[in-house]
């Protein structure tokens, strides 16, 4: 048996947001004219995702979770990423470290995209939220 020393496939590199609604199709994905892609600016190393698939009566249901975080809490951070919080209103455009990209969510199956944070409490604590995200999907994830 071999091992793989290449980076590690769970690894974000990087992540991108819309709003559900903006794609006119998935496959090839194409936004509505005059909208683009939102890059999150997230702290190296802590993001993750995590496919499961699961066998259910109506078929396989794929679900795809995860986490970033972003340090330090800040105004600009909270009026990109406000819309998105709470409501599952999202599709993610994620890139893993060895430059495989994931879409998931679409339109009808949006993106859940929650937020944790912390100013912390001691001078050694680091300022900032974990982002969590999660989508139950009937389709795999598009590769772009």
């Amino acid at each position: 048996m071999t091992h793989h020393e290449g980076d590690n496939i769970e690894s974000l590199k990087s992540i991108e947001v819309i709003q559900h609604d903006l794609p006119t199709s998935l496959k090839p994905l194409t936004l509505t004219i005059g909208k683009e892609w939102i890059t999150i600016l997230f702290k190296d190393e802590t993001g993750i995702m995590q496919i499961k698939t699961e066998e259910t009566p109506n078929g396989i249901v794929f679900t795809y979770s995860g986490s970033f975080f972003i340090h330090h809490l800040r105004d600009e951070v909270d009026q990109v990423l406000l819309p998105f919080l709470g409501r599952a209103v999202s599709i993610l455009r994620l890139t893993d470290m060895n430059d495989r990209v994931y879409i998931i969510g679409s339109p009808d199956c949006p993106v859940l995209l929650n937020l944790s944070a912390s100013t912390g409490q001691k001078y050694v604590n680091e300022n900032g939220g974990t982002y969590n995200f999660s989508v139950q999907q009937t389709s795999p994830a598009v590769s772009a």
